[in-house]
């Protein structure tokens, strides 16, 4: 049904973005899933189970702190302020955040890397099995499954730098 669903409302070039996209999103819960269930560890225990702050997240999530503190982290407190509106301190909301939004950027990373392919004049036909999608694709692996990936997916603090990887 989903298979017909696919082939009757998108093209081939979308429906292989599409696969590309889950394939990414699957590898992504392989490589990282195993530390959802994990404790909070080192700053993450400083800045979120200890934080006073978090206890009222609400004081938070508004425009007066939004406008005063944008600049020193703001976004990465304010996610975090969420994650504790919505979980307080249970670490799996935690995780699963940071999971999805490295997700994300792998994700981000596939269709940047068509893009260039696309800019400088490398595009070729999706029906031959495209060689950037097959760039891209192993482009967004290398940096979804790199070990340096580990402390900003893993620790909660690093948050910022998946939300500055998201933004910039």
């Amino acid at each position: 049904m989903s298979k017909l669903f696919l082939n009757v409302f998108f093209s081939l070039e979308i429906r292989s973005k599409i696969k590309i996209c889950s394939a990414l999103a699957l590898l992504g819960i392989i490589v990282f899933g195993n530390h959802l269930h994990n404790s909070l560890q080192f700053d993450s225990v400083l800045y979120v189970k200890n934080d006073v702050n978090l206890q009222n997240p609400e004081k938070i999530i508004n425009w007066e702190f939004i406008s005063k503190e944008y600049l020193s982290r703001g976004l990465t407190r304010i996610t975090i302020a969420t994650n504790a509106m919505l979980g307080k301190v249970n670490p799996f909301g935690y995780h699963l955040f940071n999971l999805t939004v490295h997700t994300l950027n792998a994700i981000l990373v596939f269709f940047i890397s068509l893009e260039a392919f696309r800019y400088f004049g490398l595009r070729y036909p999706v029906n031959q099995n495209s060689k950037a999608s097959f760039v891209g694709f192993f482009t967004s692996v290398g940096f979804l499954c790199h070990p340096l990936q580990t402390e900003s997916v893993v620790y909660i603090v690093s948050r910022s730098g998946l939300l500055a990887a998201t933004i910039y």
